[in-house]
């Protein structure tokens, strides 16, 4: 074993001493400090604010040599030291109790309330206090809330009190129940109900809609409701109560008491009845009901005369008025044109829009198809929509907006016009091109200055590391200083480690010497004061 050599290299050494530091620091701070606690340290030291020496101070027959130093037998306390640290003699003591730290609780209540212990009440700091109730002075108009502090428990107890308390309890109104009502609707046998037939609401509200319907509205009616109201539908609002009704049905007369009219129109040359379904088709009118509304046209080159029964106004709605259920009564009104004199004096125009290459007309259902536009009138409104890619240019007649909506102007009634107008679109470049003056998508003031412009003065490009060149020395420097002194420690010769793990050693020792020293130093001079 005595051949044996463990070798250290130069770092496991350092990194040792270094541990080393911190352990003995660290281990004698500890003791220091445990040194010095209450429940450490000698009785007459622990006690030095609260004890005191009841009889005269004497050596003889107190002391005891303990250790190299003459210290004070239990039950005794030190009178004093010498310069070696030996006490010079002792006195018995007596110790007051320490003090107790108390807290006080105080409970309090709003108007509303009261608390069955407001206090104040006086505890030791640490322990509970007291369970205190707060109770409303009316149980049935108020209920307990909360205490101002916002704790909710009642009783209230607090444990472990560590300062002052003062609450208050606080009361809110109880909220009325809510009263509600059942609303139940039935019928005869006669019919049936439509809607909610049972419900349920609250007091003051209002219910929903319901309807009493009869099974066969031929033969029978509604009448009323049983409690003698004739409303249906029926809503009833303001409810204070509950209501359960039928609705009752009475039969009736299936016999007419009162005619029917059909009445036909017709058109004569010239011209047609507006709407056109309405023509030489009898329409069918109850009595003392107006019939449907018809319209004479002319076509071009008539007009509208009269009708056949001296009526003069294009349009007209007939009212029936035959009194006689078993005989309808048949009427028919032709309406007659006459000659303007010769053919219309304006004409029409055929609109067609087509899409080129690139694109669509929208809405679609307009594409290709020629839109029939009287003179001087609007026609529909189209628009030329590019396909992805693609952008519109213009029309072939050089309007460069891509909604249109054109007029007819032409005045020849016997010639209609046809115009067709397409849309012209063109492809876009998606490529980008610096140099070609525009700005494009991906294209920056770095990599295309001749489009983005020049960048600002002191701009970097982005590298995503550092964008900034005072970054970039700093972090340089502080790697080169990192090398340099791990460099420096790794080539120290073996002496320079010897000589610091030497001083390290000496200068702990020596710590230690004084600090203990110190602390005998310090515990002497405790004593004397106390003493004094």
């Amino acid at each position: 074993m005595a051949n044996v050599k463990v070798s250290v290299s130069k770092k496991g050494m350092l990194i040792g001493l270094i541990v080393l530091v911190l352990v003995l620091g660290g281990g004698g701070g500890y003791l220091l400090w445990r040194v010095n606690q209450k429940d450490t340290v000698a009785p007459t030291d622990s006690s030095a604010g609260n004890c005191r020496c009841t009889d005269a101070c004497a050596a003889q027959g107190r002391r005891m040599y303990v250790n190299g130093h003459w210290e004070c037998k239990e039950d005794y306390m030190g009178c004093g030291r010498d310069s070696n640290g030996d006490v010079i003699s002792c006195c018995k003591y007596t110790c007051d109790p320490d003090p107790v730290e108390t807290v006080t609780l105080t409970y309090s209540a709003d108007e509303n309330g009261k608390v069955d212990k407001p206090g104040p009440h006086t505890v030791e700091k640490g322990k509970s206090g007291p369970a205190v109730t707060a109770t409303p002075n009316n149980v049935t108009t108020h209920e307990f809330d909360k205490w101002s502090d916002g704790k909710t428990d009642n009783p209230r107890t607090d444990t472990n009190v560590q300062a002052n308390i003062t609450v208050k309890a606080t009361f809110k109104a109880k909220t009325a129940p809510v009263e509600t009502f059942t609303l139940k609707y039935t019928a005869a046998s006669e019919g049936k109900i439509t809607g909610t037939a049972t419900q349920t609401v609250k007091k003051g509200a209002s219910g929903t809609a319901v309807t009493a319907t009869p099974n066969n509205s031929t033969t029978h009616k509604f009448d009323k409701w049983s409690d003698g109201k004739t409303d249906n539908p029926r809503t009833d609002t303001n409810v204070q109560g509950n209501i359960t009704v039928t609705a009752t049905f009475k039969r009736q007369d299936t016999t007419p008491t009162t005619g029917v009219c059909k009445f036909t129109y017709k058109a004569g040359t010239g011209g047609t009845i507006t709407p056109d379904w309405r023509q030489d088709v009898p329409q069918e009118v109850n009595h003392a009901t107006r019939g449907p509304a018809v319209e004479a046209t002319p076509a071009d080159g008539y007009i509208f005369d009269k009708w056949s029964d001296g009526e003069t106004k294009e349009k007209r709605s007939d009212v029936c008025t035959n009194t006689k259920p078993s005989t309808p009564v048949t009427k028919t009104f032709t309406a007659t044109f006459k000659q303007s004199g010769g053919p219309t004096t304006r004409g029409i125009c055929k609109f067609t829009y087509t899409a080129g290459t690139g694109g669509t007309i929208t809405p679609d259902w307009r594409q290709d198809v020629p839109q029939e536009v009287n003179h001087a009138t609007r026609g529909p409104a189209v628009e030329a929509t590019p396909a992805d890619g693609y952008v519109f240019v213009k029309w072939e007649d050089d309007r460069t907006t891509a909604k249109r909506s054109d007029v007819c102007a032409n005045t020849n009634a016997t010639t209609p016009v046809t115009v067709t107008f397409k849309a012209i679109f063109s492809q876009v470049d998606v490529s980008l091109t610096c140099g070609d003056g525009i700005c494009s998508e991906g294209e920056d003031s770095f990599n295309c200055p001749q489009d983005c412009g020049a960048p600002p003065a002191g701009k970097v490009p982005d590298t995503a590391i550092f964008d900034d060149t005072k970054d970039t020395i700093i972090f340089g420097i502080a790697i080169l200083l990192v090398g340099m002194a791990w460099t420096w420690i790794s080539t120290l010769p073996k002496k320079a480690y010897t000589k610091i793990s030497q001083a390290s050693s000496e200068y702990i020792t020596e710590a230690k010497l004084i600090r203990e020293r110190n602390t005998r130093e310090s515990r002497r001079n405790r004593l004397e004061r106390r003493i004094k």
